[in-house]
């Protein structure tokens, strides 16, 4: 029996392993997909037939292979078009229609179109530039790519005078996620600007030279493994602002460029239809009024930075494909170039998209797919954004795409075969406005059907143009060829009903409300016997009110455990309300009234992961009802107001918690003298068995952090003495508390290539740098605690405590030393335990105390966002008997696993202020402002200490000793109870200890220190695991 099983385990085994190597040698076989996306770029390009257009470059790419001539866009918006282009799905399939819609939120199970390649094709993903959208309260998708996003600006100046001076504009704010609710507020960015610097002074320029770079390494890859690269590079010009080098310009002669022929909406055509101001707008020296005629001046300046950003994008798609070409890659990669919407240059008097007229729907489509389409060939086939997806799957032999979300688009690939082909003779697109305007076109004509949202009995409103005899769009002909208009509604009907608008509130509607009172009113012209007014959260924490068999409700769900208050009656059918959440009481009234209150369950603990939903709650129900729960009456306005952000400090019963006993600062006293660190070939040997902590080096230093560097070294600082303070040696377990405090004013560093030499770079900064001392204020104690460096790409920062003169500094340069700049100037705040953390897509984020965490701008030199409170799901009993909710008392920082956040924190053993070991814990979530999981032990005596990844990808944590005895012995350290004083084994100095880091089947993520006498909780545990 023993035989015949090890027999089926090796069947098995070879099964597998032949399996790995067919999947491995299938995608060695494959085409590699580069995939360029350019914004706002309509088909103004020599290569289609505009004289005026100087872009050699696309005109070369698309003599390699096919031009569509007639191809379009399906929603003239830059987040829902770059949506349709992902999913291979219709805006109006899915409810994505508008800038801040979120992808995960509508459709949290999607499989874009690089996740699909991954997936079937081994492929490995990554992006750079502008792809999916970032801006007006919306993130992208980091879930999409292997690879971290490399993000750039979209709006970019370089000119003093287009900013005012260097301050934030309006549209910078927008594509940055900052000030969203204060936009008008800002002062206008220029329209244009044409400094003489070099290519990659702007975005476009940089995004061409990361690309050539990724370029290179993914022939490494494929020349070591086979792996076959999708890479997508976005570029942000012609876009506005028409930023771009001065030669560009000087390419045109503006007096030889077209200006718009026609510069009325078409005749006879429904208000509806119309646009007048729009982003333009937000632009000057353009007009704010919308209905403010444009000089011939401006019109032609503008039309002039147009073609010229165009050319300036041209050089840099140029600048890719050549180097394609010198990596001999260009013969087994398919190409697109794609164009997500196209841009009214004052067409119909029009200086945006947003429309659904020709000039703002009809993109460029080039693709070049090696031994299948024919160099220089073009087809009049009408292909659609929706298309490329399952056209690329087929391209590259893996599965047509089968969601799980509608996929509209159709392979082109029998198209790129022979032009002549057809396989659909219209393309669809729409337009969400006031009313929802879905359109077909065909070869010659276009319908367009406006018709109120989910309301199929309302008349609708059409559009008719034939583009044979007025290609200008001119006049409305619905009521004269009733006919044509027939036909094109029977292919209009062919397509399923659109969702409705707004199925998700977008995010930067969404306020924050984690631990912070609440105040929801509204008013509600037409009620109805059911049905959500208003909702945000999901299963676990939010609120909801609502009406009930025709009785007005408050949820407040916390915990997932719902409290309610309700009216005794039924509400009229006109009412406003107001509900109220404080820590103590909950309230509803109507017109007014108070009809409902009773005692709260306490403020809603966390950000919850579900937007707030107007009308209807969409998805997890965050009352006690089923969800989706729509209402059918009209609500006219809802206000949600949260009570005001929670200081620092002000986290229940936390502050109780930590309060040090004075048994914290008495130091026992000893003889005793640090052992000598491990021997280096103990060292090594344990850094590849990865299965012990390893003593890798002397000195008194707390919080140790080590962090790779541009140089590929190890990093080191932490709380440490002044360098040559005589204590270190003579009182080696000095506490680091109280007046004999052996703490410094530095923060010292030290750079390893191995983990095992050291190399002492000396103090980088001291307190002197911080932006305190800066500004002529007194610093009554001059300790600088708990240090982080961090490598930023192009320079380092250095961050510290204590809270009263915390910094968040740069450097000047890529040399980890002064002087220090403070691009917070002041407005950081009083931050305890400040950390940096770095997302996916580039976004980097503040954390601090136990624990908030608020997105940085891309500069550092503000918060996007009201920092959010992130606490574990769920409370443990605290040593009075009152709950406590946040993950410890400090040191809390933030890692990414498997594309979910790990919220790390530390705290004592006993939560109690130095009693017992001092433990590392962590929470996980999907988002990063939660809701997050329970709070789960990783390891002890591995409180403050950093997990980092080592130069072969294995975990570990840094420990120190942290006590008020010498260090334990480990023997028996497991079973041992430390509770009536600060105890720990780790030696003085930095020691490192391995950790479990894994994704488990179930999607869980598991830590866990893998030295036994860490791994374990000891007796002292106050919380149970």
């Amino acid at each position: 029996m023993k035989h015949r099983n090890r027999f089926s385990i090796l069947l098995v085994l070879a099964i597998v392993s032949l399996l790995f190597v067919s999947t491995s040698a299938r995608a060695a076989d494959r085409p590699n997909v580069l995939l360029i996306l350019v914004d706002d770029l309509k088909p103004a390009l020599g290569c289609y037939g505009d004289e005026h257009a100087k872009s050699p470059n696309i005109d070369a790419l698309a003599a390699r292979g096919m031009r569509f001539d007639l191809a379009y866009c399906n929603q003239a918006v830059c987040a829902p078009s770059r949506f349709t282009l992902m999913l291979g799905s219709h805006s109006t399939s899915t409810g994505l229609y508008g800038l801040g819609s979120q992808l995960r939120q509508i459709l949290p199970d999607a499989v874009t179109m690089p996740q699909h390649f991954a997936r079937h094709g081994g492929y490995h993903t990554e992006s750079l530039g502008k792809v999916f959208h970032i801006g007006h309260g919306n993130y992208g998708d980091p879930e999409s790519f292997i690879a971290p996003h490399f993000k750039e600006k979209v709006i970019e100046y370089l000119d003093p005078a287009s900013t005012d001076g260097g301050q934030l504009t309006r549209e910078e704010a927008f594509f940055t996620n900052q000030k969203l609710g204060e936009i008008r507020s800002l002062p206008r960015g220029a329209a244009f600007e044409s400094p003489d610097v070099a290519d990659i002074a702007y975005a476009d320029g940089r995004v061409a030279r990361e690309t050539v770079e990724r370029l290179r390494e993914a022939k490494k890859r494929r020349e070591n493994d086979g792996t076959p690269f999708f890479i997508a590079a976005g570029f942000a010009r012609p876009h506005l602002p028409f930023s771009a080098p001065q030669k560009y310009w000087d390419m045109y002669d503006p007096a030889m460029l077209p200006m718009p022929q026609y510069e009325e909406l078409p005749k006879d055509a429904p208000a509806v239809a119309g646009k007048r101001g729009g982003e333009i707008t937000n632009y000057k020296p353009c007009p704010t009024d919308p209905k403010a005629e444009f000089s011939e001046e401006l019109k032609r300046k503008l039309i002039h930075g147009y073609y010229a950003s165009t050319s300036y994008v041209d050089a840099q798609i140029g600048k890719v494909i050549d180097e394609l070409d010198r990596l001999e890659l260009a013969d087994s990669t398919i190409i697109v170039l794609w164009g997500d919407h196209g841009f009214h240059l004052g067409d119909l008097g029009i200086w945006t998209k947003h429309t659904n007229y020709e000039q703002a729907n009809r993109i460029p489509i080039l693709i070049a797919a090696p031994g299948v389409t024919t160099p220089g060939s073009s087809t009049r086939q009408p292909a659609e954004s929706v298309d490329i997806f399952p056209t690329v799957a087929e391209l590259a032999g893996l599965p047509a795409p089968d969601g799980p979300q509608p996929i509209d688009g159709v392979s082109l690939v029998p198209v790129l075969k022979d032009p002549e082909t057809r396989v659909r003779d219209h393309a669809y697109h729409a337009y969400p406005k006031q009313k929802l305007g879905r359109a077909i076109r065909t070869e010659r004509y276009r319908l367009v059907e406006w018709r109120p949202y989910g309301d199929a009995d309302t008349p609708a409103e059409y559009e008719l143009y034939d583009y044979q005899s007025d290609p200008l769009e001119t006049r409305n002909l619905a009521a004269d060829r009733p006919d044509v208009v027939a036909s094109l509604k029977q292919i209009l009907a062919r397509y399923p009903q659109p969702v409705d608008r707004n199925r998700r509130t977008a995010s930067v509607t969404t306020p924050q409300i984690a631990n912070r009172p609440l105040s929801i009113v509204g008013s509600v012209r037409k009620a109805s016997a059911n049905g959500v007014i208003v909702a945000q959260g999901g299963r676990e924490h939010g609120y909801a009110v609502h009406v009930l068999d025709g009785r007005l409700a408050f949820d407040v769900r916390v915990n997932g455990k719902v409290t309610r208050v309700m009216a005794e009656e039924s509400s009229p059918k006109r009412f406003d309300f107001e509900a109220m959440l404080t820590a103590d009481r909950m309230t509803l009234s109507v017109n007014g009234k108070q009809v409902a209150g009773s005692a709260s369950p306490g403020l809603i603990p966390v950000q919850p992961k579900d937007g707030m939903d107007i009308g209807r709650d969409e998805l997890s129900a965050a009352g006690d009802y089923t969800a989706p729960n729509p209402f059918e009456g009209k609500v006219v306005k809802v206000v949600v107001t949260p009570g005001p952000e929670p200081k620092d400090d002000d986290e229940g019963n936390a502050k109780e918690a930590d309060a040090f006993p004075d048994s914290a600062f008495i130091e026992v006293p000893t003889d005793r003298k640090p052992g000598p660190v491990m021997e280096a070939a103990t060292i090594r040997a344990g850094l590849k068995s990865h299965d012990r902590a390893l003593y890798i080096k002397a000195g008194w230093i707390r919080d140790p952090y080590i962090t790779l560097g541009p140089d590929g070294d190890y990093y080191l600082t932490g709380t440490q003495p002044r360098e040559g303070d005589p204590r270190e040696a003579e009182n080696p377990y000095n506490i680091g508390l109280g007046d004999e405090s052996i703490v410094g004013d530095e923060v010292r560093v030290w750079r390893s290539s191995d983990l095992i030499e050291w190399e002492n770079l000396g103090a980088v900064f001291t307190v002197e740098d911080t932006m305190k001392a800066r500004s002529g204020q007194e610093i009554n104690r001059r300790l600088i605690w708990a240090p982080e460096v961090h490598w930023l790409g192009d320079r380092w920062a250095v961050l510290h405590c204590p809270r009263r003169h915390s910094s968040l500094a740069l450097s000047a340069g890529r040399e980890l030393k002064g002087p220090w700049t403070h691009p917070m100037q002041g407005k950081m705040g009083q931050r305890h335990d400040p950390s940096l953390f770095t997302d996916d897509d580039g976004t980097r984020y503040l954390l601090w105390g136990n624990t908030f965490v608020a997105p940085l701008s891309d500069d550092l030199s503000r918060y996007t966002a009201e920092p959010v409170r992130i606490d574990p799901a769920g409370s443990r009993p605290g040593p009075d008997g009152k709950p406590i909710s946040r993950i410890g008392h400090e040191g809390a920082t933030m890692i990414k696993v498997g594309g979910k956040y790990v919220h790390l924190g530390t705290a004592w053993s006993t939560d109690e202020g130095r009693k017992g070991s001092y433990n590392l814990y962590y929470s996980v979530a999907d988002r990063i402002t939660g809701p997050y999981g329970p709070r789960q032990f990783a390891g002890r005596f591995l409180g403050h200490g950093t997990p980092f990844q080592d130069k072969n990808g294995k975990w570990w944590c840094t420990a120190f000793f942290n006590a008020n005895v010498p260090p334990l012995s480990r023997e028996g350290i497991e079973t041992r109870d430390l509770g009536e004083n600060a105890q720990t084994i780790n030696e003085q100095g930095v020691t490192i200890v391995p950790l479990d880091v894994r994704l488990l089947d179930s999607g869980e993520v598991s830590i866990r220190a893998k030295d036994p006498a860490y791994a374990v909780p000891g007796p002292d545990e106050a919380q149970e695991f």
